[in-house]
C-alpha cells in the first residue's frame, strides 16, 4: 500500500504524514489553496504571487502563459517578480566593435609608422639626404653625439658646416642604393653604396636604437659614427683650403661627412697647386697635394740675383763685401771697375715635402774687374766665376730670396 504525501501549500516542502505544520516556513499543514492561474499549482489562499512560478494570483493568465504550462516552467515566470535578463542592445554591440576596431587601427597605425618611418634604413637614408640638402644640422641630428676623436685635433669640426657642404666644391653622394640589412636586436648594420662624381663607392653604417621616443611610442636609431676621415697630405709651406675653409698647418687628417670635397692651394705669390678632389668615404682615400713654382716668382727671384750682382759690381773693391765674385793683387789696386758679363742661371726646386724652394745655380756667372797698379799705373785685369744659392720664401707678401 503506498502512503500519499502532501507537501506545503507556501513553500512546497514535503510535509510527513501526521505533520500539521511545515518545519520549514512554519505553515499549517491544511490551509486553505488556490490554483495559479498561469501554471495551476496549488498556492495559500494568502499567496500574493505564485510560489512556483511567480505568477501574481490576482491577475488572470494570458493564453501564452497557459500554453506555457505544457512545456517549462521558467517560460512562464513573471517578469515583475524576478530580476529580467536584458540582452545587449545593437549599440552595445556596435560601441564593442567600434572600441575593437579602434585598438586593431591603432596598432596597425603603429607597425605602420614604426616599419616606415623609424628604421634603420630611413636613418641612413634621412642622413644622405640631409647632405644632399646642404643642412649640417640635420645630417648631424642623425648621428649619435660625437667628441673630438683621438688624433683629429681640436679643429675636427670645421668641415662639418652647411656651408661647407653649399660650397661649389662639394660632391653629395648620388643614385644612393641600399642593401640588406644585418644584425639583431639594437644594433643593425646598413650597407650602403652610391655614387661621387660618377666614381661608385660604399660604406658601411652601424646604427643603434635610439633611447629616446618620438611623441612618446617610437624609438628610432641613431648612426655610430657615419662620418670618415679625410687625408691630405700637402707640403708644409703650402697651407691647404677644404670647400674654401683654410686647413691649419700639418694637421693631415679631418672628419668630413661622405663625400667629395675640393681641396686646393691657398693662393700665395711662391707656389701654386692644382685643384684636386679628395673622397671622404668609409676608412678614407689619402690625398697628397703637390705643388710647384709660379712662373712669376721664378722671374722674381732671377730679377733679385740680377739686381744683387749689380749691385755688387758698383763696388771699388777687389773683394766687395757679401759678394759672390772677387779678386786678389799684391800691390793696391786704384781705379776698380767691376763688371758682370755673364750672370749666373738659376735652378729652383721645390722640396715636395716641405714646400721649401732652394735656389742654386747651375751654370756659373762671369764678373771682369779692371783697375790700375797705384805703383806704376800699369794696367790690371782680372775675371771671376761665381754663382749664386739660397731659399726663396714669401715674406710680407713678397716672395724674397735669403742667400746663403
Amino acid at each position: 500500500m503506498t502512503t500519499a504525501t502532501t507537501s506545503c501549500a507556501h513553500c512546497r516542502t514535503v510535509l510527513l504524514p501526521g505533520q500539521t505544520r511545515c518545519m520549514v516556513c512554519g505553515a499549517e499543514a491544511g490551509e486553505q489553496t488556490r490554483s495559479c492561474p498561469a501554471c495551476g499549482r496549488p498556492a495559500p489562499e494568502s499567496a500574493r504571487f505564485c510560489p512556483q512560478c511567480g505568477q501574481s494570483m490576482e491577475s488572470p493568465a494570458t493564453p501564452a502563459e497557459t500554453a506555457g504550462t505544457a512545456g517549462t516552467v521558467e517560460s512562464t515566470v513573471d517578469n515583475t517578480a524576478f530580476v529580467k535578463v536584458r540582452n545587449p542592445s545593437v549599440k552595445v554591440y556596435l560601441g564593442i566593435g567600434a572600441a575593437v576596431l579602434t585598438v586593431l587601427a591603432l596598432v596597425s597605425v603603429y607597425s605602420f609608422v614604426s616599419t616606415r618611418f623609424f628604421t634603420p634604413q630611413r636613418t641612413v637614408t634621412g642622413y644622405l639626404d640631409a647632405l644632399v640638402a646642404g643642412d649640417a644640422d640635420e645630417a648631424m641630428s642623425y648621428l649619435l653625439p660625437v667628441g673630438e676623436g683621438e688624433g683629429t685635433g681640436s679643429e675636427w669640426r670645421m668641415l662639418l658646416t652647411s656651408e661647407v657642404l653649399n660650397h661649389e666644391g662639394y660632391r653629395e653622394p648620388a643614385n644612393i642604393v641600399v642593401g640588406e640589412v644585418t644584425g639583431e636586436e639594437d644594433v643593425r648594420v646598413v650597407p650602403v653604396s652610391f655614387e661621387i662624381d660618377g666614381a661608385e663607392h660604399a660604406m658601411e653604417f652601424t646604427v643603434r636604437r635610439s633611447e629616446a621616443k618620438t611623441l612618446g611610442l617610437f624609438r628610432g636609431w641613431l648612426i655610430d659614427g657615419g662620418l670618415a676621415p679625410l687625408e691630405i697630405f700637402a707640403p708644409a709651406a703650402a697651407p691647404v683650403t677644404v670647400n674654401g675653409v683654410t686647413m691649419p698647418p700639418e694637421s693631415g687628417g679631418f672628419l668630413a661627412f661622405p663625400g667629395g670635397y675640393r681641396v686646393s692651394v691657398v693662393d700665395n705669390p711662391l707656389l701654386q697647386g692644382r685643384d684636386v678632389t679628395a673622397v671622404a668615404v668609409g676608412g678614407g682615400n689619402p690625398v697628397q697635394l703637390t705643388v710647384t713654382l709660379k712662373d712669376s716668382a721664378r722671374a722674381e727671384v732671377e730679377a733679385q740675383v740680377k739686381s744683387f750682382v749689380d749691385e755688387c759690381a758698383k763696388s771699388t773693391d777687389l773683394e766687395p763685401t757679401g759678394c759672390p765674385f772677387a779678386a786678389f793683387a799684391i800691390e793696391p789696386i786704384a781705379n776698380v771697375k767691376w763688371t758682370v758679363t755673364t750672370y749666373p742661371t738659376l735652378n729652383l726646386t721645390v722640396n715636395p715635402q716641405t714646400g721649401t724652394v732652394n735656389v742654386t745655380t747651375t751654370r756659373s756667372g762671369r764678373a771682369d774687374v779692371t783697375g790700375t797698379y797705384s805703383s806704376d799705373g800699369t794696367a790690371y785685369n782680372r775675371s771671376d766665376t761665381f754663382s749664386v744659392s739660397g731659399t726663396a720664401v714669401v715674406a710680407d707678401g713678397k716672395v724674397r730670396l735669403n742667400r746663403r
